[in-house]
């Protein structure tokens, strides 16, 4: 599991839309406090992401994939 501080909502929204390519129902984990996102990535690999406070994600699978997003350029910027 790897901990993201995000700069803003636009930075988590790009980062959960680029990891989770289709998105499951989150019957196993909606137990758990806050949002959680779970789902396949682009690859196939399973990918899921915690919403935590001040725009921290929690990622579980797609550690390959989030390395690459994040040394991306957001054209937006």
């Amino acid at each position: 599991m790897e901990r993201l501080a995000c700069k803003s909502a636009a930075e988590v929204s790009c980062i959960i839309s680029n990891l989770i390519a289709e998105l499951e129902q989150p019957c196993d984990h909606c137990r758990q406090e806050g949002v959680v996102l779970t789902g396949h990535g682009p690859t196939g690999e399973p990918v899921t992401v915690r919403l935590l406070p001040d725009n921290v994600l929690e990622v579980e699978g797609g550690t390959d994939l989030l390395e690459e997003i994040r040394e991306r350029r957001c054209p937006h910027e």
